[in-house]
């Protein structure tokens, strides 16, 4: 019997095995030429296939074995081992397409590199319609339209993220934490994805808005590499080309292994996607940089210490606006710790607080804010590093302090302005949460 021909899709370039609505084994083969997005993807010098391309070639198997006109959704994704293609000659991938009931596929993609016994991705794909409602985005900032001050291409492209060319959607951030981000998505462009005539459509829209609603998470966790090593649930309610915001919220994390929930909407709030369960995992630590984006510092702050002090529940929020004032950046940085808009009000003794009866503390120095928000007392404090003579120190600290910061400056690779400064903080600390 003549079997019925595959659709024109850039991953079912050849057939290998086909039982018509059983079962379905195609393989492509990816390079430089063909795939020129790999050179986009570099990550240690190797140019790895995007989870996102992963998912694009599961759905189109998918929908090729069972003749479907609507995009699956995707669940028990796992990302297990990344696939990397030759940098001067081809590395061939296989799909294989299992029907595993009504409306449900089961999806592997292997690779010539492991000889095709090792599954580097796999997925169930659903094909059940799912309602995709409008989404209220958190009251974060006086103007929801309102970006921090971080600039992506700046900031974070080239050195927290490895990112480029057309995987460079992020525009800016309306709300930076450690633990939750809402991140705005620029709209597709024209750039090319594959090679002269091959197929170009894509069944789950542009892959690099869904790249970028990914890899927006990195900033939350901006001194680690993260990697994604599976979903739980991802589905895709509607395919637009035009921006997009991305809210994303940590569910939990174990050690090394975060796990977050994201949506994904227009801006009218329309939902695009609803990802469940997206898992990632910290793979490297990053050099840090010679100073930090004050949008950053805040996220890293309150990350380092969760490292330093497992379960801390301590938020940290930074200011640096010039136009503000002393009380108005207070203000700022503790709702920036806060991560919404609270009504902040002081204590008869001074310090502030907020109707949940949340803990706040501020410091200042020159244009710089620093608020932590947290349980029980907390307290923080900020200086600037000057040098000053060991008289002058000697007066700010005691006599015995003194000789501690000369300690500290001896066992750590740092001098002595720089020790005291650290000292100093933490006794104005100390002050500040009643301590002795």
């Amino acid at each position: 019997l003549t079997q019925p021909e595959l659709p024109l899709h850039r991953f079912l370039e050849r057939r290998r095995a086909y039982y018509p609505g059983v079962e379905l084994v195609v393989d492509a083969e990816l390079s430089r030429q063909t795939d020129p997005y790999l050179d986009d993807h570099v990550v240690h010098k190797e140019r790895l296939l995007p989870a996102v391309l992963g998912l694009e070639g599961m759905a189109q198997i998918a929908m090729a074995l069972t003749g479907s006109r609507t995009p699956p959704s995707f669940e028990h994704v796992e990302l297990t081992r990344p696939i990397a293609v030759s940098e001067k000659g081809t590395t061939t991938i296989r799909l294989a397409a299992l029907r595993r009931g009504p409306g449900l596929v089961e999806v592997c993609l292997r690779s010539e590199v492991t000889d095709y016994h090792v599954d580097h991705f796999r997925a169930l794909c659903r094909f059940e319609p799912a309602a995709g409602k409008a989404v209220s985005l958190p009251r974060h900032s006086p103007s929801e339209a309102l970006r921090l001050p971080l600039e992506p291409e700046r900031d974070l492209y080239g050195r927290i993220l490895f990112h480029r060319g057309r995987f460079r959607r992020l525009q800016g951030y309306r709300l930076l934490r450690a633990k939750e981000c809402i991140a705005e998505i620029g709209p597709d462009d024209a750039t090319p994805w594959f090679g002269a005539y091959l197929p170009t459509e894509f069944l789950l829209g542009n892959p690099a808005a869904r790249d970028a609603a990914l890899h927006a998470i990195q900033a939350c966790i901006p001194h680690r590499r993260l990697l994604p090593t599976g979903i739980d649930q991802l589905v895709i309610h509607r395919i637009e080309s035009g921006p997009r915001v991305v809210w994303a919220r940590e569910r939990s994390r174990e050690g090394n292994s975060f796990i977050y929930d994201l949506q994904v909407t227009n801006p009218g709030g329309e939902l695009i996607e609803k990802w469940d369960g997206l898992r990632l995992r910290a793979v490297e630590e990053l050099p840090p940089p010679e100073s930090w984006p004050p949008a950053l510092l805040g996220p890293y702050l309150e990350r380092r210490l969760e490292e330093l002090v497992p379960g801390s529940s301590l938020a940290v929020g930074v200011e640096s606006r010039p136009s503000l004032k002393r009380s108005a950046g207070s203000v700022a940085a503790q709702r920036r710790a806060l991560g919404r808009i609270e009504h902040i009000f002081r204590r008869p003794d001074g310090k502030p607080m907020t109707l949940k009866h949340e803990s706040l503390s501020a410091a200042h120095t020159r244009n710089l804010t620093l608020a932590v928000a947290g349980a029980g007392v907390v307290a923080c404090d900020v200086e600037e590093v000057a040098a000053r003579s060991e008289t002058v120190w000697g007066g700010l600290l005691g006599s015995d302090r003194h000789k501690l910061a000369e300690r500290i400056s001896r066992e750590r690779p740092e001098d002595l302005n720089t020790a005291a400064t650290r000292l100093w903080n933490a006794l104005e600390c100390m002050k500040k949460a009643g301590l002795s």
